[in-house]
C-alpha cells in the first residue's frame, strides 16, 4: 500500500521562504516610511515649541514694558522708567538698545 497523500516539504518550504521574504520588503518599506514621517513629525514639533517658548517671552516682555509705562504715566516716577529695566525686558545690554529707545 501506498500513501497517496504526501506533502512535498521542499515546495512548502520555497513558498514559505518567497513569502516570507516578500513580507520582509514590505514590513522595512513600511518602517522606512515611518521613520521618515518620525523624523519630520519630531522636527516639527520641536519647532512649534520653540515657537511658542519665543512668543511667551515676547508676551511676558510686552506685559512687563506695559505694566511700566503705566505706572510712569500714573505716577510720573522717573523710576518707572529706565532704560535698564527695558534692556532686561529684552535680554539686553543699555548700549545695544536702539537709539530712539534710549533718547527718549
Amino acid at each position: 500500500m501506498k500513501d497517496t497523500k504526501k506533502i512535498r516539504i521542499q515546495r512548502v518550504s520555497t513558498w514559505s521562504i518567497i513569502v516570507t521574504i516578500v513580507l520582509a520588503v514590505i514590513f522595512a518599506a513600511v518602517s522606512e516610511s515611518s521613520e521618515k514621517e518620525f523624523q519630520v513629525l519630531r522636527q516639527t514639533t520641536d519647532e512649534y515649541i520653540l515657537c511658542q517658548n519665543s512668543a511667551k517671552e515676547l508676551q511676558d516682555g510686552s506685559d512687563y514694558l506695559t505694566e511700566q509705562v503705566r505706572m510712569y504715566a500714573m505716577t510720573g516716577k522717573t523710576e518707572y522708567y529706565s532704560m535698564r529695566l527695558i534692556a532686561e525686558s529684552y535680554g539686553k545690554s543699555e548700549e545695544s538698545l536702539p537709539e530712539e529707545i534710549r533718547d527718549v
